[in-house]
This record gives C-alpha cells, structure tokens and sequence, in this order.
C-alpha cells in the first residue's frame, strides 16, 4: 500500500514539473499559432475523465403514499371540479399509480372540453334557426 502511495505522489509531482515546463516552452515561443494549439493526445491522456455528478433520484414512494395519492385523485374526480382535479393531479402525479393517473387526466381532459354531441353554441343555434326560416320562405 506505501509503495502504491509513493508511487502515486511520484507521478502527481511528475505531472506538476511537465505542466511547468509547457508553461515556460509557451512563454519562450513568443505568440503566435503555437500557444492556441490544443494539447496533444499525451496531455489529454494525463488527465483522468471528469466523472458526472450522479443525479439525484426521487425517493421510492411507499404502498400507504400511493393509496393516499390515488384516493385524493379519485376523490377530485368524483368532486367534478375542473380546478380541484387539477390541484390533485399537480400534487399528485409523482406519486399515484398509473392507472388512477390516467383516469384523472382522462376526467381533467374532459371537464375542458365537452361533448361532441353537447348543445351547440347560442350563434350555431341563432344561425340554424335563420337557414330554417329562409327555407321556410
């Protein structure tokens, strides 16, 4: 294990004497092309990878959260409120099982729009009633 360790430290300060030297050989080559180049394949090769941040993951949720996520989405629907639905799927969406997600978003989607076969608006009805009148003459 010391012989690793010193092993290590050799190179490090090996390491440190060849950046000083690319440093000086920049400074005597006066400008130009050369200080722009990029390091050759042995200075990329000296340096590990840097290695990514590991990303965060949500924490499981546990049976009780997902009954109780999925009861407060069954809840809103059974409530038929467009604003509480869409509280409840906010909050809930992380956490409820898919099943009962898709049915609340199927219910939300739904509460936007209404049905194809709903009365159509006063102006289609306005407008019907006069095509009718005018066949009518």
């Amino acid at each position: 294990a010391e012989a690793l360790l010193a092993e290590e430290e050799a190179e490090k300060e090996e390491r440190a004497r060849g950046s000083k030297k690319g440093k000086k050989k920049k400074k005597k080559s006066g400008g130009g092309e050369a200080d722009n180049a990029a390091p050759g394949p042995s200075a990329t090769a000296a340096l590990p990878p840097p290695t990514p941040p590991p990303a965060p993951s949500p924490p499981p949720a546990n049976a009780a959260a997902i009954a109780a996520a999925d009861k407060a989405l069954q809840k809103a629907v059974a409530a038929g409120s467009y604003e509480r639905l869409a509280s409840a799927l906010e909050a809930c969406s992380s956490i409820a099982s898919p099943a009962v997600l898709a049915e609340a978003r199927r219910a939300r989607d739904k509460l936007i729009s209404p049905p194809s076969d709903a009365a159509p608006p006063p102006l289609q009805q306005q407008q019907q009633a006069q095509q009718q009148a005018a066949q009518q003459q």
